[in-house]
């Protein structure tokens, strides 16, 4: 089985990115950050990446030059997965499409609530006693995508706006978002290995069929089952199953 193979996109200082450049050093040793990319020329997360000797690139200029330009860049190094870390640009349904691969987002509120820009502050000015994070699947969508995990903090009240989005950032996205991603490999490990192990399974089970009549026993074992989706809380985070929405 092939190891994963990641890209980063970020467009500024790049902290979460570093996190990320982290996990992949010590415990996601089972996939493989092939690229860090940014729009904008001079960002810090490129720094970030090559004093840690991670490859590094430079895509920027308009939206649909751009976007195909990335998607050569992204397909030359052979990435399947995307790991947005301050990436200013909304990517296009077109590019999702084409793109193919699984792509996360980290964002600085409790999703659904607060998406899109100056999350922080606007829960700041909304009053809320509880702040946080969410790691989500991007869709087509402005942060609408299934979510993945999410961790909280009680707001103290003396912060203000800068000081909430200091603790969103360093007491909340620097934990989950390495968490995230070591769920995401291990679901992309588990996919993998069913669907290695289907064809197998397909053969054996009509080899059964012709060698016995069809009993109760095997028209059940054949029924499709749905599964049960249970959100997993621990420690302030909630991590929610891509299929199962917002608990």
């Amino acid at each position: 089985m092939s190891r994963p193979r990641f890209a980063i996109l970020g467009s500024g200082r790049g902290s979460n990115a570093e996190r990320l450049m982290e996990a992949f050093a010590t415990s996601v040793t089972d996939a493989d950050l092939a690229l860090v990319v940014s729009d904008v020329p001079g960002a810090p997360i490129l720094d970030r990446a090559q004093r840690r000797g991670h490859a590094t690139a430079v895509v920027d200029g308009p939206k649909p030059a751009q976007e195909a330009a990335l998607l050569a860049t992204l397909a030359e190094a052979g990435v399947g997965h995307l790991l947005l870390g301050g990436y200013l640009r909304i990517l296009s349904p077109d590019f999702l499409r084409r793109f193919g691969g699984t792509v996360l987002n980290i964002h600085p509120s409790i999703l659904p609530a607060f998406p899109g820009l100056d999350a922080p502050a606007r829960q700041w000015e909304a009053g809320v006693a509880v702040a946080g994070a969410t790691v989500h699947f991007v869709d087509e969508g402005v942060d609408t995508g299934p979510i993945l995990l999410q961790g909280r903090i009680a707001v103290r009240g003396d912060e203000g706006p800068q000081g909430l989005a200091d603790r969103i950032l360093i007491e909340v996205e620097h934990r989950i978002y390495p968490r995230a991603l070591r769920l995401l490999i291990d679901q992309v490990a588990m996919e993998a290995a069913g669907a290695a192990a289907e064809p197998a399974q397909e053969a054996q089970a009509q080899e059964q069929e012709e060698r016995e009549p069809r009993s109760l026993r095997s028209m059940l074992r054949s029924a499709e089952m749905p599964r049960l989706q249970k959100p997993y809380l621990s420690g302030g985070e909630t991590w929610i199953s891509a299929t199962s929405g917002r608990k």
